[in-house]
């Protein structure tokens, strides 16, 4: 039996003041250092995660790729 998986980073907001929830029209998060492994099927979509250079732990969600 075989079984498609996927590996998922978790990421939270970089900052928990409403506010800075956004940076440059992006949601500005950080990876948490957590992982899950799910089934294949119940991923709805991906996303497009961009370092924020420069800065540690600082990531972007392109919002813009779709």
């Amino acid at each position: 039996m075989v079984f498609e998986l996927a590996l998922i980073y978790l990421y939270d907001y970089k900052y928990q003041t409403e506010n800075k929830f956004l940076k440059f029209g992006c949601p500005y998060i950080r990876f948490v250092n957590e992982f899950q492994i799910v089934p294949i099927e119940v991923l709805m979509e991906t996303v497009h995660i961009i370092q924020r250079f420069d800065h540690n732990n600082a990531y972007f969600v392109n919002k813009y790729i779709w």
